[in-house]
């Protein structure tokens, strides 16, 4: 829904930066348009202006798209005019749309005692909106929980629909991440077998988005990648 509305509002944009765009949102759980009205343009203006994620340009794009809805005043009053709708229809289409995993949810709220409890029985890479629980923690930068996903044996060069994995995710990890803990991320990948020379969908490797993002992951990259030519040449 967000790709669509994006389309509609920013149509002097290639597809290229709206599905950037909008991945850089759903990273932010902005999955719906109706979720940029979660709270004030303010707070959403100040939210964006201290992510590392978004630069300017994206970040204005942002506001525009959620200048472009109607004000929750405009909504309350469309919504008393409507008919009262069919609660079973409304029920039917939730039960429809996507339930995020359990390990997935423990995952992203970080709590490791209970991602260890489901490992025994959850799919390791059972996905929520295209992503695997490894890709999460990733992004969170949680090396506990990463741990504990790689020795239940979670794919470290999976990638979701834009071709990014887990050590892309680590090299430029989302604002709510971990202090300090990008670079031991990508470490911990990058000595599990992570391949620090895949580019994504973008053309983008893993050093070239933390060159963008997260400057603090650069030379664990490449300090790795000298050392797989050293070896390469012994």
């Amino acid at each position: 829904m967000m790709r669509g509305f994006a389309e509609t509002i920013l149509t002097s944009r290639t597809a290229t930066y709206i599905d950037s765009l909008c991945e850089k949102l759903a990273g932010e759980h902005i999955l719906d348009p109706k979720d940029l009205l979660g709270a004030s343009e303010k707070a959403l203006e100040n939210k964006l202006s201290n992510h590392a994620a978004f630069n300017c340009g994206e970040m204005g794009d942002t506001l525009l798209l959620r200048r472009a809805l109607p004000s929750e005043r405009s909504e309350r009053r469309r919504s008393r005019s409507r008919r009262r709708p069919n609660v079973d229809h409304l029920r039917d289409r939730e039960a429809r749309g996507p339930r995020k995993p359990a390990l997935w949810a423990a995952v992203e709220t970080g709590d490791a005692a209970a991602v260890q409890q489901l490992l025994d029985t959850a799919p390791i890479e059972e996905r929520y909106r295209g992503w695997t629980p490894l890709m999460k923690a990733a992004e969170d930068a949680n090396v506990d929980i990463i741990e504990l996903l790689l020795a239940k044996g979670a794919d470290v060069e999976a990638t979701n629909r834009r071709g990014r994995g887990p050590l892309s995710f680590a090299a430029a990890p989302s604002a709510g991440a971990r202090e300090g803990e990008a670079a031991a991320a990508v470490q911990l990948l990058l000595a599990r077998g992570a391949d620090a020379q895949r580019k994504d969908a973008d053309g983008l490797t893993a050093l070239a988005r933390a060159q963008r993002e997260r400057p603090e992951a650069i030379d664990v990259i490449k300090e790795f990648e000298n050392s797989s030519i050293k070896e390469e040449i012994m």
